[in-house]
């Protein structure tokens, strides 16, 4: 029995370095070069297929990933249409519109509430509402009635139009009608203001 060399017999043209002159080698089972070839072609056919599979799902991953920005983007621009429009229409209302924060901010100070307070838009963003046209008479019970919303979420005046007094820029004071709703904007509440 002479000693070969598993791959000598495969492919004869490879040259084998024994670095151990006394190991033995025996063939168990031996496949032709046929064999062989069939056995890599076979192998190929599936890495392909997986590749292709693999190719596929990336591919389907992309298509949903791009729906879902394309969705999420056509969102974004929808709201910011709708807010667009919603602040057009706040500013061409005929109605004096405000919107204070819960630290009396005024956030919304529309045309209507210019031409009736006499202030100017630049003027009172920011200001607190209590000193620009709240009577000083009335200011302490705004600021326990926004208090008393902030703890209880209650406030008898929202949703209901009342009449009351309010100061103009020159310090006159004169009669006006006003509803008060309630928004939430990033789980803070603020008053929008109705005013006639």
């Amino acid at each position: 029995f002479t000693t070969v060399h598993p791959l000598a017999k495969i492919r004869p043209d490879f040259d084998i370095i024994e670095d151990h002159q006394d190991l033995s080698w025996k063939i168990i089972s031996f496949n032709s070069n046929e064999e062989l070839d069939a056995m890599l072609a076979s192998s190929r056919t599936i890495i392909t297929l997986w590749a292709a599979i693999a190719l596929l799902l990336a591919a389907i991953i992309s298509i949903l990933l791009a729906k879902a920005i394309s969705s999420r983007k056509q969102a974004e621009m929808s709201s910011r249409v709708a807010e667009g429009r919603m602040n057009e229409a706040v500013k061409m209302a005929m109605d004096s519109v405000i919107i204070i924060d819960v630290e009396n901010r005024i956030l919304t100070f529309n045309r209507a509430a210019e031409k009736t307070f006499g202030y100017s838009h630049d003027a009172v963003i920011g200001k607190d509402i209590t000193n620009i046209i709240i009577p000083e008479r009335f200011r302490d019970m705004h600021r326990r009635g926004v208090a008393r919303y902030l703890e209880s979420g209650e406030a008898p005046i929202l949703g209901k139009r009342i009449e009351t007094m309010a100061r103009h820029f020159d310090g006159h004071e004169f009669p006006i009608e006003i509803s008060i709703s309630i928004a939430e904007t990033g789980g803070k509440p603020e008053f929008i203001a109705f005013i006639r």
